[in-house]
């Protein structure tokens, strides 16, 4: 991930994303402060998508995992 931060970084990709990536995206850019407090599976239920799915877009962000991204997420939202 770069340094523009979660919301920065899935606007300059969000073109890229597949249907399903994008609902993830939509959902994550529409529910910061809840997405912070969920599960993959959680996400994954909220969005329509599966664990997997979410995961994978964690990765292609260039994270490690979902809860490398909700940790620059909660700063995010503090900064907010």
């Amino acid at each position: 991930m770069s340094n523009q931060g979660v919301s920065g970084t899935i606007c300059a990709c969000y073109e890229q994303f597949f249907d399903a990536e994008k609902k993830i995206a939509d959902f994550i850019m529409e529910h910061k402060k809840e997405v912070v407090d969920m599960t993959v599976a959680e996400l994954a239920r909220a969005s329509s998508t599966s664990d997997a799915t979410v995961s994978r877009f964690c990765r292609r962000l260039g994270f490690k995992g979902f809860q490398s991204l909700k940790m620059d997420l909660a700063k995010e939202v503090m900064e907010e």
